[in-house]
């Protein structure tokens, strides 16, 4: 399933403002929006190093 990367942010975004604003245990699930987001960032980002769409820069090491 392929997703778009706003909606990864949003999830971040929703996350961060659980976290921020809101004071009681509302703040546990803004942690796991924060997490789901960048889950899903690293996995696209992943996928996308795999299907040759993410150039990876590799150093010259002499």
């Amino acid at each position: 399933m392929k997703r778009d990367i706003s909606f990864d942010i949003l999830v971040l975004m929703l996350g961060i403002l659980l976290v921020v604003v809101i004071q009681n245990s509302t703040r546990f699930l803004g942690a796991g929006f924060i997490s789901l987001g960048i889950t899903y960032l690293l996995i696209d980002r992943i996928t996308g190093i795999k299907e040759g769409k993410v150039k990876i820069k590799k150093r010259n090491n002499k």
